[in-house]
C-alpha cells in the first residue's frame, strides 16, 4: 500500500469540514474511493436538513450496513437530479482536497513530498501542480538555476520554494472551491 492509499478514503468529517459537496462530487470521490459508503450516508444526513426532501435521499439517510450495496446507486439517483457537471471541476476540487489532506496530515509520513508526487500520478499531472511536485521540469529547471547562482543549498532552497508553492496552491483551491484551508 503507497502511502496516498494510506489517506483513503479521507475521513467524511474532514471533506465536509473543508468544502460542501454536490452529489456529483460526491459520487465521484465515492467511485475513486476517496469516500467510503458510510460516508455518502453521513452527506445524506447532513443535507437532509438544507436540501429538500426526496426519497432517495431520505432511503440513503437511513442505509446501514446491510443496504451498503445500494448506496452508489442511491447517490447516482441523487447526482442525477442535480444536472451535468465538469468532470474537470470536480477532479479539480478533489485533487485540492487530497492534498489539502496530505497537507494536514503531512507529519505521518516520512517524506510528505512524496505523497504529493503520487497524487500528482493519481490525478493525471495536473499543470497547477507543477511548481510543487519535485520531478516536474519546473522544479528541475528551479533546481538547476539555484545550482548556477552558487546557492548554498540549493536542495532546501528549491524545498522552500516548492512549499510556498504548495501553500499558494491549496490557498488558491480554498477560493474557487470553497474549501477551508489550513495553511
Amino acid at each position: 500500500m503507497t502511502p496516498l492509499e494510506t489517506l483513503k478514503p479521507l475521513p467524511v468529517d474532514f471533506v465536509l469540514g473543508k468544502t460542501c459537496l454536490s452529489w456529483r462530487e460526491a459520487l465521484w470521490g465515492f467511485e475513486k474511493g476517496w469516500l467510503r459508503w458510510k460516508s455518502l450516508i453521513e452527506l445524506a444526513k447532513h443535507l437532509q436538513k438544507t436540501e429538500l426532501a426526496s426519497e432517495a435521499l431520505d432511503t440513503l439517510a437511513q442505509c446501514g450496513k446491510d443496504q451498503s450495496h445500494e448506496v452508489g446507486e442511491l447517490a447516482a439517483t441523487l447526482a442525477l437530479a442535480e444536472g451535468q457537471r465538469d468532470e474537470k471541476d470536480i477532479k479539480a476540487k478533489w485533487q485540492h482536497l487530497v492534498v489539502s489532506q496530505i497537507y494536514e496530515q503531512r507529519q505521518r509520513f516520512d517524506d510528505y513530498w512524496r505523497v504529493i508526487d503520487e497524487a500528482y500520478d493519481d490525478f493525471d499531472y495536473p499543470n497547477d501542480m507543477n511548481r510543487f511536485v519535485s520531478y516536474t521540469e519546473e522544479c528541475r529547471e528551479l533546481h538547476k538555476h539555484l545550482v548556477a547562482q552558487g546557492e548554498h543549498d540549493p536542495g532546501a532552497a528549491l524545498k522552500a520554494t516548492m512549499l510556498t508553492a504548495l501553500k499558494s496552491y491549496i490557498q488558491q483551491g480554498g477560493l474557487r472551491f470553497g474549501i477551508k484551508t489550513k495553511t
